[in-house]
């Protein structure tokens, strides 16, 4: 994965984030939650190295890959989040969409 600077990132695409606070632990920056739709604050925090990233209100709205984030607060196609991070398409599958594809590729090799 490129290493991408989320604050540089955020600032030119005017995302609204803070880097310092009482909910902001050292080396991430807190965004209002995007899956959460109603977050009045800045609860959802970002490792500004690692880009993973998890909500304080919602423990579910999580990812160790900054893909579905960064696609979500810029409203970006999948094409240009790979493009941006320089890899194939990371994309984090529920238990079921898991289950679907190996299913889907047993059958296919059949």
């Amino acid at each position: 994965m490129r290493k991408v600077n989320i604050q540089k990132l955020f600032d030119t695409h005017g995302v609204p984030y803070v880097s310092q606070g009482k909910n902001v632990k050292k080396g991430h920056i807190n965004v209002a939650c995007p899956f959460c739709g109603d977050d009045p604050s800045f609860h959802l925090g970002i490792n500004t190295d690692t880009l993973a990233w998890s909500c304080w209100r919602n423990s579910s709205h999580r990812g160790n890959y900054p893909h579905k984030l960064v696609k979500k607060l810029l409203n970006w196609s999948w094409p240009r989040v790979q493009e941006m991070f320089g890899q194939e398409l990371v994309q984090d599958l529920s238990d079921f969409e898991k289950m679907a594809k190996s299913l889907w590729y047993s059958e296919s090799e059949s």
